[in-house]
């Protein structure tokens, strides 16, 4: 194994290292973040003298997901329709400057015709 073949196996191995790392960090974050909300589920549940279940946590987690995907529907959908009117909108500019510069060149063929 040359120089040049060590250092790309040392680079793909640092890559997944560190892959591995960021997962790892990530699944921490969302498992502390899912544990917390827990907690609170839990918490309130007590404050309002009610039994806190499992299926009632995931209800609750359901219910977030489905609240989180209405918003980036919501985004996304103002974001399709700007960008569908600023298209819209550019087309007609194009076609429009297009036909100018298509009369200004009859205009001077026209124009050096009769010259």
């Amino acid at each position: 194994m040359d120089n040049q073949d060590y250092n790309k196996a040392k680079e793909v191995v640092n890559d997944a290292k560190e892959s591995l790392n960021s997962f790892a960090n990530n699944s921490q974050e969302k498992i502390t973040e899912l544990a917390n909300k827990a907690k609170n589920y839990i918490d309130e549940q007590k404050r309002n003298n009610q039994e806190p279940s499992k299926e009632g946590f995931f209800d609750q987690i359901k219910n977030s997901v489905a609240n989180a995907w209405d918003d980036t529907k919501d985004f996304a959908e103002e974001a399709w329709q700007t960008t569908k009117n600023t298209t819209s909108e550019l087309y007609e500019k194009a076609a429009d400057k297009t036909e100018e510069i298509k009369d200004n060149i009859a205009d001077k063929l026209d124009s050096n015709k009769e010259e």
